[in-house]
This record gives C-alpha cells, structure tokens and sequence, in this order.
C-alpha cells in the first residue's frame, strides 16, 4: 500500500527514541504489519494485517488511537484502501470487513485529533486511492471495479463504472488522474474523462515524488519517468518489499532484508542490512532521524506458534536501540485438576479455569518494569449471528524484576468457549510475554509456555424458565421455578451482536423487566443463579 500524503517538512524535535513496540493481533492473535504511513503531525499509521485496522502512535512510541474495524470474523475479505490525509489533518480511508454475519463497505474519516466523523457509509471495496488538488478524492473499488470521485465531506461527484483491473492510480500536478492497469497506463481529467493511454506501461504501483516525477513499480523494477512520461532512470532490487521518499530520498525496503536509499534520480546513496530474530520486514516509513520499519514478529513453536505486529526504529546508518531486555515466560500452572463444563443454552459451552498463573524469568541484563501476558484459544464459537474471538491479554507493571530473577504473575480465572461439548477432553493453553514498553525484546523464542487442562464431565443442571410476552412491548414477564435460589439470581439481556445491553438482579420467583429504552429487534435472555445458567429468545416490537 503506499503513501499518499503531500510532501512536507518536519521540524519536530523528540528526546526519546524507541527500539520497538510490539502489539498482539487482534484476531487470531497473529496480525503483522502490513503498512505504515506518517502524517504531518508527525504520527505514525500502521496498518495490521487483512486490513483489520489501524494503530496510531507518536514518533516517541506512545500509542494515542486504535481503530479495530471487526472484533468477530477470523478473516477479512477486503484490505484498508489508501490512507489520505487532507489539507486539515483530517485522515480518510475505505475497508471492507465482516460484521457478524454481515458484509460492510464504508469510508472511516477522523479528524486530527482522531475522533472519527461523518463520511460516506457504502463504497465498492477497499482499493487504490489520490487527492486533488481542491481536497476532493479519487478512490477505485475492487469489489464493484468503480472508480469514484468524493468532496472532503464524502459526496459523490462523479463515478466510473467497468474499470478493470487497475493495480494503482495517482493525481499527477494539474489534477490529471493516472491509472495503472493490467492494459497498461491510462491517464483521465479531473472530470473522469479519458485523454490518453499507454498499452506498452504496465506498472504495479504509481508514486509522485516531491520533484513532480512519476516513480513507477514493476515486480522488482523501479522506474523514473518526467511528468510527460519521459522515462528518465531505472533500478533494479532484489525484491521489493515497500517504498516509502521525502523531499530528498527514496528507501526501498528490500527481500534481503535491506534498506537501499537513493536520491529522488534513481542514483544510489547506500544500503543497510537489516536482521531481527524471527522478524519479518514489511513496511517502511521515514522518521526525524532515520527510518522506521514494521512487520511480523514470531513467536512459539507450530501449532502453538502466533504472530504479533511490531514496529522497529533504526538510525539512518541501520543502528537499533536495543535495551536487550529479555522475559522469558517458564511454566503455567493452575490450582485444580479440572474445570467444569457450563452449558450455554446447548449452542455453547463454557469451561472455567481457575487461578491461573505464569511465572516469568529475566533472563536479560536489564530490570523488568512492565510485561504484558497473552492467551489465544483457537476453538472458534459462533454465539447467535456472530463469531467470538478467543483472545486476551493482561498487562502488568511496577514488576521491578532484577536480571536473573523470576517472578509468579496471577492471571486469575480464564474462561474458554466450546461449539460442542469438551467435557472429558485434554485442552491445551499456551501463553506467551511481549513487552509493551518500547523496548526491543532479545529473544522470542522463550516466551511460550504451554499446560494441559483436563475437563470434567459434571456439567450443572440448567435453569427452565418461562418468559411472556413474545413479541414483547414495554415489559418483560419471567416465572422461575421454585427450587431456584432467586436472591443469587440475575437476568442479562444480549442483543444479536451478543453485546450485554441490559443487567438487573432477581428479586422474586415472577419478576417483571422494563425494556422500554431498547431499540426494536430480536434479543437473548439468560438467567444466572452460581454455575447454572438458563437461556430464552424474545423478539420486541
């Protein structure tokens, strides 16, 4: 994906520089970094995986947005389009995502203070993107092959339809629009109209540099060409990762791994070789004093082995803050045997886990302060319309472990969800550290530990109830059955998303639930009393 922001100074100043940040992914706990993009604040957009969604951070490394775009589905079918940024710091991009059961297409816009705001709600897929000159905006849709033109507040100004396979585009000076297409370079006015193709360019990816020239990509080919489309240089890599250039350089990020720079000529000025212990490089984005590259970080052993998005800070002779701080996680263990089974109203199942802990080991020559602990459980449980996501985390701080010591971490009760029923299975829970400090971790390869949990057969005796009426208006009628200990009681209300909207605790065998500030739509009822659980459907009209 590339930059698509107006070439400009930076004047900021920063006092502290970070080797690396690492995230856990957000679906499957295995997201890389897939894109980062630098605005004129000085922050920095990264991208995660399958266009799952975006971390904004400062050049000093602290994290001030996040903007997951589905916390259910284990896969996206569209990526995040182009991020554009325009003349009032306001960022705008397109994705496409599963919400439930339902397929979305939207624009996202936030304001420089990212909070988002009203845009555009439907567009044909996440694609290639530009701006004009007047802040409007070109954006390609791969899902419907349109080719749309928007003002700064998302309306449509003109839309083009049955325009194939286009790789990219750009908004070249005097707002021409140049498509790159699988037919070859086709260049179109400010009003959608074509003026002029060229069969024999074809080209992956389309950038215009601050010198007005046209970089163009072709496998692991760059090519410089003049406004007119003069050809003026051409470089060849030993594959092509990422591009990212300012107002002097380009940097390639390399398959080697490397970073070549070169001047805005295409004329060589150097080459950094990169490493990283079960680091992969995928992105690269200029910083004050070097550049800044993100990517995928590996960690664990298959089939236990999980992936987190990372990014990492280089001087611009290739050198890496390293704090070489390194927490090695030893054992888990919990406090009993087994873990009884809850049944969800027969389309989930609920196994507890009890105090749980890890202990951890500084096996680095600096104190630990803070430790962030990850669990993921790959069984994927689909409650009503949408599928839950079995990924946690928890961060621990003030830890003040000295090199060489270890340490028990308390990571409390962990629940996990079935389709089916596990009773009398061996489940297996892993678990592994990142540090959330900005610094570089050593070694990933000691951060797993793994036990095995045996779960019982006992399974407690569910909870019959009736409920009236069905539709419902206002009020919500309930009758329990009579041995049920109602004063440990709760009823909680699901709307079809399986988002807890309303809470309230039993008072008698017939109780009576307001609903009057609930929006119409189908909802699930469920009464707790200890470990027994009973489930209803309602629909209110």
């Amino acid at each position: 994906m590339k930059n698509v922001f107006s070439v400009f100074t930076f004047l900021l100043v920063s006092n502290f520089v970070f080797g690396q940040i690492e995230w856990v992914g957000n679906h499957n706990f295995t997201e890389s970094a897939t894109d980062l993009v630098r605005t004129s604040q000085g922050h920095y957009i990264l991208v995660h995986d399958n266009g799952s969604g975006i971390t904004v951070f400062k050049e000093s490394g602290e994290i001030i947005f996040e903007k997951l775009l589905n916390v259910y589905q284990n896969q996206y079918y569209q990526q995040i389009s182009d991020i554009m940024e325009l003349t009032d710091s306001s960022i705008v991009f397109a994705a496409g995502a599963m919400d439930c059961d339902i397929f979305i297409e939207r624009f996202h816009k936030f304001d420089k203070d990212w909070n988002e705001v009203p845009f555009a709600n439907f567009y044909g897929g996440a694609g290639q993107a530009a701006q004009f000159s007047d802040n409007s905006m070109v954006f390609y849709g791969y899902s419907n092959n349109y080719l749309i033109k928007l003002d700064a507040d998302g309306n449509t100004i003109w839309d083009l339809g049955s325009i194939s396979n286009v790789h990219d585009l750009v908004v070249m000076v005097g707002d021409t629009i140049l498509l790159a297409t699988a037919q070859g370079l086709k260049k179109l006015d400010a009003g959608g109209t074509m003026s002029e193709q060229y069969p024999n360019l074809i080209f992956d990816r389309l950038e215009i540099l601050a010198n007005e020239n046209l970089l163009a990509q072709i496998g692991d080919t760059l090519r410089l060409f003049s406004p007119g489309l003069v050809p003026l240089a051409t470089q060849h890599f030993n594959g092509i990762k990422d591009i990212t250039f300012d107002e002097n350089e380009i940097m390639v990020l390399t398959a080697t791994p490397a970073v070549v720079r070169h001047d805005l000529n295409l004329s060589e000025l150097g080459s950094t070789p990169l490493s990283g212990l079960n680091q992969s490089f995928k992105a690269i984005a200029f910083t004050n004093s070097g550049f800044m590259l993100g990517g995928g970080e590996k960690y664990g052993i298959a089939p236990n082995e999980n992936e987190s998005a990372f990014i990492k800070e280089f001087t611009m002779d290739g050198s890496a803050i390293n704090t070489a701080e390194d927490a090695a996680l030893t054992s888990v263990q919990f406090s009993n045997s087994q873990s009884d089974v809850i049944n969800w109203w027969d389309f989930s199942y609920e196994v507890v886990v009890h105090d749980l802990q890890v202990t951890v080991e500084n096996v680095g020559p600096t104190i630990i302060n803070q430790l962030t602990v990850n669990f993921h459980h790959n069984t994927t449980v689909f409650l009503w319309e949408c599928s839950e996501l079995q990924s946690f985390s928890k961060s621990f701080d003030n830890l003040n472990l000295q090199p060489g010591a270890s340490m028990v971490l308390d990571w409390g009760d962990q629940s996990l969800l079935f389709q089916e029923n596990p009773a009398g299975l061996q489940v297996e829970l892993c678990f592994w550290t990142s540090l959330p400090n900005h610094h570089l971790e050593t070694n990933n390869d000691n951060d797993v530990a793994c036990t095995e949990v045996s779960v019982a057969a006992h399974e407690p005796f569910p909870i019959t109830f009736h409920h009236a009426f069905n539709p419902v208006a206002d009020e919500l009628y309930i009758d329990l059955p009579t041995e049920l200990d109602y004063t440990a009681a709760k009823a909680h209300i699901f709307n079809a998303a399986g988002q807890l909207v309303y809470t309230e605790a039993i008072t008698a065998l017939r109780e009576t639930l307001p609903l009057h500030d609930l929006p119409d739509g189908v909802y699930f009822l469920q009464i707790v009393s200890g470990e027994r659980v009973g489930w209803g459907k309602f629909a209110k009209y």
